[in-house]
């Protein structure tokens, strides 16, 4: 079970729908209030988003839903908005198409990403300017990176001289 947010208090949802990292209410009210969303929608029946559509004030973003581009159209009414991983829909160029059939349908997007080298938040760090949310912080997560290019200090992207997306592989 999964707690959202409708107006300024926190509800139970009453239909199955498990959230990535989100664990209990805290972490819930946590997530919305640094992030502004607090839901990673990881369901294959769209009843329960459609339940949540209901409450605008609770962004629903699609995250396993949408990996491919034809899966944009399946998440209209049925989320606020898309995750889209350029790792997992083919990279740049899918994405970018992905970016724009989800602006056309009104959608929000977000890029995403999990423990993801430099290599592959210097080409999100490209597509920022589309973008409603980002998660970009991969790299930071990493002991060792594999290779220099955009960075992130303290919130800020900086971006690399390189050609290209900015990203250049390190010799081990």
């Amino acid at each position: 079970m999964i707690f959202c947010r409708f107006g300024s208090n926190f509800h139970e949802l009453s239909f199955p729908a498990p959230a990535r990292g989100c664990q209990s209410l805290a972490d819930v009210k946590n997530e919305y209030e640094a992030l502004g969303y607090c839901i990673y929608h990881q369901v294959d029946d769209g009843e329960g988003c459609k339940e949540v559509m209901k409450y605008p004030d609770l962004p629903i973003i699609a995250d396993e839903s949408c990996i491919i581009e034809e899966d944009i159209a399946k998440c209209f009414n049925h989320f606020h908005g898309v995750n889209i991983k350029l790792m997992k829909c083919g990279g740049l160029t899918p994405g970018l198409r992905m970016i724009h059939k989800a602006k056309a349908l009104g959608l929000k997007t977000m890029v995403g990403c999990m423990t993801e080298s430099t290599v592959g938040i210097s080409a999100i760090a490209h597509l920022l300017p589309l973008l409603d949310y980002v998660d970009m912080d991969g790299a930071l997560l990493l002991e060792i990176d594999i290779a220099t290019g955009v960075s992130i200090d303290f919130g800020k992207t900086i971006y690399s001289n390189e050609n290209g997306t900015g990203a250049k592989l390190m010799c081990q």
